[in-house]
């Protein structure tokens, strides 16, 4: 009944709005809807031959299953319910629909880029890493024979259940943007058609017993590769992050008011309170902020920023906030480096202090922070430290601590290069703790 259809709507509309990928789910809804409406009379109670087909009307024929035009209509109530509670989560979807459509527009941009590193198209790149490595070969084997049972015995069936999965890789997997979590969606489909493949095989033996327990075995052996990466992974987790670790080093050895410059990504620095600057202190680019980038800035250093705290450096080209939303797309897509920061006569001042909000000032002329934090991992896309910066950690700072994430880096396991997430995906004997590896340097005094 209508009641049904309301439901699933609101379902769909909800899944959508925690995650628009979920939309998708209105595809198998919609060739439900399709498949009742298109039945003929001799599958009016829903049955369906042996083959799997629609069963044929009395005369012997499907002369009878022609679509029942107002049966078309009938879907309403779903379309109804999933915009009714897309609307209710997403309001502002509605309400500032420009912006909607922008960021939205934006998001199929951003996954069918590259995302600063090329690894291909994410059809071949999911099915030859992401799927293997997640869910193990003997159920991702299992889960395509599954599959094929599934289609053989009733193609209607088939649909339903795996229309959403298809229809997510295939979007999913057209773009160049392969982060591993974008498969999350698909596992569970994976693990009912392994499931059905399983069932399968035990369905040979007649004896009841036997066949639950080869079931059972089955199954076992099917889960376990990805069982024993889960626990070896949640072991990990249990153990304090090397970026922890180092905080906790400086808080109890770094005198408050030290600067700190730290290399790679903000994904992998070690996460410190900042000096709260003096409301007289002017950040240049902050006068091109908006009114309402301005306060946000000034909550900011209100809410976590506090005295006590160490000044944060960064060196070579700094970030300037954008000041609108079009431009702000635009450069996350293009990766545009803006201008570097200079001095009064032109050269590169190398070092520059980052305030809150994107915004910086520069520091005095062959200035150099007090202390350097140097940060190394499988992961080049966020730990790789500029050559200048090595070279003047060698000849002008002494090492202080280390803190190791990776035990060798002979044996790093396999990590999902795009995303800053310091522990492998697979393959953990090389894995001390979460996190990269950290070795704090401190200048050296004049002797």
């Amino acid at each position: 009944g209508r009641r049904v259809y309301w439901l699933a709507g609101i379902w769909v509309g909800l899944a959508a709005s925690t995650k628009y990928g979920a939309v998708l789910m209105a595809l198998p809804l919609a060739a439900a809807h399709l498949l009742l409406v298109w039945r003929g009379p001799g599958d009016a109670d829903g049955t369906m031959s042996a083959s799997g087909e629609p069963a044929l009307d009395r005369r012997g024929s499907d002369a009878g299953r022609q679509p029942r035009f107002f049966g078309l209509f009938g879907f309403w109530p779903a379309l109804a319910g999933a915009g009714a509670a897309f609307l209710a989560t997403t309001p502002f979807a509605l309400l500032d629909m420009r912006t909607f459509l922008g960021d939205f527009i934006f998001e199929g941009q951003h996954v069918a880029s590259e995302n600063g590193l090329s690894l291909g198209r994410g059809w071949g790149y999911h099915l030859r890493h992401t799927l293997p490595l997640g869910v193990g070969w003997p159920m991702l084997v299992c889960a395509l024979v599954g599959g094929a049972m599934t289609v053989r015995r009733s193609w209607r069936t088939a649909l339903v259940l795996f229309l959403f999965p298809l229809a997510f890789y295939i979007v999913a997997g057209k773009g160049q943007t392969v982060f591993v979590r974008y498969m999350v969606p698909v596992v569970p489909f994976l693990s009912i058609s392994a499931a059905v493949c399983v069932a399968g095989v035990g369905a040979f033996l007649r004896a009841e017993r036997a066949r639950a327990y080869l079931i059972a075995g089955l199954a076992i052996l099917v889960v376990l590769p990805s069982l024993g990466r889960c626990v070896q992974f949640d072991r990990l987790l249990t153990r304090a992050d090397t970026r922890l670790l180092a905080a906790e080093w400086f808080m109890r050895n770094a005198p408050p008011g030290g600067s700190i410059y730290q290399s790679g990504s903000a994904y992998a620095h070690v996460q410190l309170p900042q000096v709260l600057p003096r409301h007289d202190e002017a950040a240049p680019g902050t006068d091109s902020l908006r009114a309402g980038v301005e306060e946000k800035v000034r909550a900011i250093q209100r809410n976590q920023m506090r005295t006590g705290g160490f000044h944060r450096w960064g060196y070579g080209t700094p970030f300037v906030l954008p000041t609108d939303q079009t431009s702000a797309r635009r450069r996350k897509l293009d990766r545009k480096v803006p201008a570097p920061l200079v001095d009064e006569e032109g050269a590169d001042t190398g070092f520059h202090e980052i305030l809150p909000g994107f915004t910086y000032r520069a520091v005095p002329p062959g200035a150099l922070p007090d202390y350097i934090v140097i940060h190394e991992s499988p992961l080049k896309l966020f730990t790789v430290p500029p050559e200048k910066i090595m070279s003047l950690v060698a000849s002008q700072y002494d090492l202080q601590e280390e803190f190791q994430g990776q035990r060798s880096r002979s044996v790093a396991g396999w990590h999902d290069q795009l995303d800053a997430f310091f522990l492998p995906f697979a393959g953990f004997s090389g894995t001390a703790r979460p996190g990269p590896n950290i070795a704090v340097y401190r200048r050296a005094t004049s002797p």
